[in-house]
């Protein structure tokens, strides 16, 4: 997201949308708990031409091999740019865009 001057309502890591429609506005008040809209699905997805792009990208002896995890998270973090509305979050019932798009991850060693 460009650099937009902080305005009245703006939080840290994001910024207040003033100019949404009706339906989106609304979604807050009809969602209130945390976990009210949750979307499930289930996919199977064919991998083996990108185990092929792994095989071939990691022949050159990389000191670290690229993984599958490495790939699914570049696709993850080029979505949300491309299609910002999906970077959004609710707080006090108001809609807020992300300021930057950030990607955490625990491990777990044993």
């Amino acid at each position: 997201m460009e650099k937009k001057k902080r305005r009245w309502g703006d939080r840290k890591d994001g910024v207040l949308l003033r100019d949404l429609d009706g339906m989106h506005f609304i979604t807050p008040l009809i969602y209130p708990n945390r976990c009210d809209n949750e979307a499930y699905i289930r996919e199977t997805i064919d991998l083996t031409n990108m185990n092929a792009f792994l095989k071939k990208k990691n022949e050159s002896g990389t000191e670290f091999p690229y993984t599958m995890f490495h790939i699914i998270v570049a696709g993850l973090v080029k979505t949300i740019t491309l299609r910002p509305k999906m970077n959004r979050f609710i707080s006090g019932n108001r809609i807020y865009q992300r300021r930057w798009i950030t990607a955490a991850f625990m491990v777990k060693r044993q």
